[in-house]
C-alpha cells in the first residue's frame, strides 16, 4: 500500500472507533509520504492530549499554514491551561444562620406557658369557692395573671377585663402552647468541583531494540574480526553478469544476504563494497531484482511493534523494504532488520548520492 492507500485506510478505521488500527496505518503513511503532514493529523486525533500536542506540531513542522492542526494546537492547549488540580479546589464554608435554633428556649417557653396556664385555673376555682369579700382582692390581681398567661400563650390584650368567667369544667386541662417554627436552614448549595479523570501518561513511542546478541565470547570475537576486515571485490572486481534492465554504464546495488554484504557496480565494473545487516529470520529481505522507486533524506519509520524517527538515506526499492543508513546498532555483518537492508550512515550517505530513482537493486542467497 502507499501513502495515500495508508492514510484512507486509517481515516477509515479512525471513523469506526478502532483508534490502535487508525494509528498503525497513520504511522506507516508518515514513513512513506513525511512531506505530508496529513498522518499527524490522525495521529493526534488517537493519541491524549500531550500525545496530540506532539503530533500537531509535528504537523505544523511540515506545514505551518495548516488551519486544521493550528486551531487543534491552541485548542488543546487551552484545554490544559483550564485544568484544575484537585487540591487546588477552593471550598466554600457552610454559612452560619443568622437566628440558630436553640432547642432550651423551646423548654423554657413550655414550662412558663404551663405554669401561667395552672395559675389562671386556680384563680378560677377559687372564684366559685371564696365569698364576695375575698373575690374583691382576687379581683384585682386577676387582670395581671390573665396578661401573664396570654403574654406566654397568646398576644397580650390591651385592657385586662374584669369579667369572672366560669370555667366549665375543674380538670386542669394544658392548653395548646405554640411551638417555636425553626427557621429554615440554608442550605448551601453545592458548587460543581470539577472532577479530574486521570488520563494515562502520555509515554514516548517505544523504539525497537535491536534483537539480542549472543553474549559468548567467540561470537563476539566472531563479530569484532568481520566487521573490521573490509569486503573483497566480487570476481576479481568484475560482475559475472548484468541482471535484467541494466545497461553497461548503469548503476546498480547487489545485496548478499548470505554474506551479508553489498556492492556498487557501473556495469559490470565494481566501484565499492560495504558490510550490512539484513533480515531476520522472522523478517525475511525480499529477493530478486527491483528498482529505488523514491529516496528520502530522511524518513520515519513505522511497524507494528516499533517507530524509528528520522532514518537517514532512505532509499526504497520495493513497498516498505529500503536501504538506508542506520543509527539504532553497530551489528553489521549479522542480520538484525525487518526486511530493510542496513548500512552505516557513512555508507548510505555515498550510495544516496552514487543512485538515483530507477536504479536496480538485485538481491540473492
Amino acid at each position: 500500500m502507499g501513502a495515500s492507500d495508508e492514510l484512507k485506510a486509517a481515516r477509515i478505521a479512525l471513523r469506526r472507533g478502532q483508534k490502535k488500527q487508525a494509528r498503525r496505518h497513520a504511522l506507516r503513511a508518515a514513513a512513506l509520504d513525511p512531506t505530508s503532514e496529513e498522518p499527524w493529523l490522525v495521529l493526534a486525533a488517537c493519541d491524549s492530549s500531550t500525545a496530540a500536542i506532539r503530533h500537531l506540531q509535528r504537523a505544523l513542522e511540515i506545514n505551518p499554514n495548516n488551519p486544521t492542526a493550528q486551531k487543534g494546537l491552541e485548542w488543546l492547549r487551552s484545554q490544559k491551561s483550564q485544568t484544575i488540580p484537585p487540591s487546588l479546589v477552593e471550598t466554600q464554608p457552610i454559612p452560619t444562620l443568622k437566628h440558630p435554633f436553640r432547642p432550651s428556649q423551646k423548654r423554657k417557653s413550655n414550662v412558663i406557658s404551663l405554669s401561667g396556664t395552672l395559675l389562671v385555673i386556680t384563680i378560677c376555682a377559687l372564684l366559685i369557692i371564696l365569698p364576695l369579700p375575698i373575690l374583691t382582692i382576687v379581683s384585682s390581681i386577676s387582670p395581671a395573671a390573665a396578661q401573664f398567661s396570654f403574654q406566654n400563650n397568646f398576644s397580650p390584650s390591651e385592657t385586662p377585663t374584669e369579667t369572672l368567667t366560669q370555667t366549665p369544667t375543674s380538670t386542669a386541662t394544658e392548653l395548646p402552647s405554640p411551638t417555636p417554627t425553626p427557621v429554615p436552614t440554608e442550605t448551601p448549595i453545592p458548587t460543581s468541583t470539577p472532577t479530574l479523570t486521570p488520563q494515562p501518561t502520555a509515554s514516548e513511542t517505544p523504539t525497537v531494540a535491536p534483537s539480542p546478541i549472543a553474549k559468548s565470547k567467540k561470537k563476539k570475537k566472531k563479530q569484532t574480526t568481520y566487521q573490521n576486515k573490509q569486503p573483497s571485490p566480487p570476481g576479481g572486481g568484475y560482475a559475472s553478469f548484468l541482471p535484467k534492465g541494466v545497461g553497461e554504464n548503469d548503476p546498480w546495488i547487489e545485496v548478499d544476504l548470505s554474506s551479508q554484504t553489498s556492492h556498487a557496480y557501473l556495469g559490470k565494473t565494481w566501484i565499492r563494497s560495504f558490510i550490512v545487516s539484513t533480515g531476520t529470520w522472522q523478517h525475511p529481505t525480499v529477493t530478486g531484482v527491483y528498482r529505488i522507486y523514491v529516496k528520502y533524506r530522511y524518513a520515519n519509520m513505522s511497524g507494528p511493534d516499533y517507530f524509528l524517527p528520522n532514518v537517514p538515506y532512505v532509499m526504497y526499492f520495493y513497498k516498505g523494504y529500503g536501504l538506508h543508513g542506520t543509527y539504532w546498532h553497530q551489528n553489521f555483518g549479522f542480520p538484525m532488520s525487518h526486511g530493510c537492508v542496513n548500512y552505516t550512515i557513512a555508507d548510505a550517505a555515498w550510495l544516496f548520492d552514487f543512485v538515483s530513482v530507477g536504479t536496480v537493486v538485485y538481491i540473492h542467497e
